[in-house]
């Protein structure tokens, strides 16, 4: 009777031991053919547009080490959703050049580990159902111990009291575009910050009405006349004639 339980024990054993060496061989592979890396940017890029309402996120590239648990990520784009529909000028929201984070992955795994004998039908429901995962238990929250982010342009565009940023947020209740659309003699603004690696943040406003847009318009014209007549050698004092007939008008 013992030798039996004791051939089932070795059984067992051996049985998780060829698993083990099953899996890291598998994940070894996987890793030295690029498909981790290419998992990790679709996870990234797929969880930072779930968290901002389904706007396309997309990264340039990043460098990833498993432990301690060091990421760095260059050239996050944040797009702009629904741009035709809300008929916004920049196709981007958001950019990022630099993202550093770092954590300790054997907290991670310690928690997740944790996480999935306590709870082992949430866990196998986040997995089936990744999409419906908010109406589980959520995971353990793993605290980063770093977060360094720099080279950040943010473009912030109005439609009357409607942001663009508002489209990031999925709580918000926004009425239909069409009732925000730009009635003539309205206003247009927009702002640009500019976040650098020091800390220093630019802004640059501005607030043109249909009106103001129509008479720059008409300056540029003027100015590009009086270059082309400046530059007429072949007639002397041709400014002149561009200005005395813009003053006619």
């Amino acid at each position: 009777m013992l030798i039996s339980v004791w051939n089932i024990l070795v059984l067992i054993f051996s049985s998780m031991v060829q698993t083990m060496l099953g899996l890291i061989l598998l994940f070894s592979m996987c890793s030295y053919m690029g498909w981790v890396h290419r998992f990790i940017w679709w996870f990234i890029e797929t969880k930072l547009s779930e968290a901002w309402n389904d706007a396309t996120v997309t990264i340039g590239s990043f460098e990833f080490q498993w432990f301690p648990g060091h990421i760095i990520v260059y050239n996050a784009v944040i797009h702009t959703p629904r741009q035709e529909e809300w008929n916004w000028s920049s196709p981007i929201i958001a950019r990022v050049g630099k993202v550093e984070l770092e954590w300790n992955m054997s907290d991670v795994l310690y928690q997740l580990i944790r996480f999935t004998i306590q709870n082992p039908a949430s866990t196998l429901f986040t997995i089936c159902f990744p999409r419906h995962s908010k109406f589980v238990i959520k995971p353990p929250t793993v605290d980063c111990y770093t977060v360094q982010i720099s080279d950040v342009q943010v473009f912030v565009e109005r439609r009357q009291q409607i942001l663009n940023v508002y489209l990031l947020d999925p709580s918000l209740i926004l009425p239909d575009p069409k009732t925000i659309a730009l009635q003539p003699g309205g206003e247009e603004t927009g702002n640009i910050e500019t976040i650098g690696s020091d800390g220093t943040s630019t802004t640059t406003n501005t607030i043109s009405t249909h009106e103001e847009l129509e008479a720059e318009q008409q300056a540029q014209e003027l100015m590009t006349q009086l270059l082309e007549a400046m530059g007429n050698t072949k007639k002397k004092d041709a400014w002149k004639e561009v200005i005395t007939q813009k003053l006619r008008e």
